[in-house]
């Protein structure tokens, strides 16, 4: 989202699982639900997974 502007809602991280809830807003879109999930292993990302639902901003 070009010039977007995220906000972390809530991250957890557990062992070598991490959760990121987050949302975002830009001229055109929001980002809603979003969601990123992530497995490390020796200090490197191995597996993402990203979901979040793309609106067409109120102000659009």
């Amino acid at each position: 989202m070009p010039h977007g502007k995220f906000e972390l809602i809530k991250k957890q991280v557990r062992e070598r699982f991490a959760l990121l809830i987050w949302r975002a807003t830009s001229e055109r879109f929001d980002a809603a639900d979003g969601a990123d999930t992530f497995f490390i292993q020796d200090g490197l990302i191995r597996l993402q997974t990203i979901h979040y639902r793309l609106l067409l901003s109120a102000d659009y």
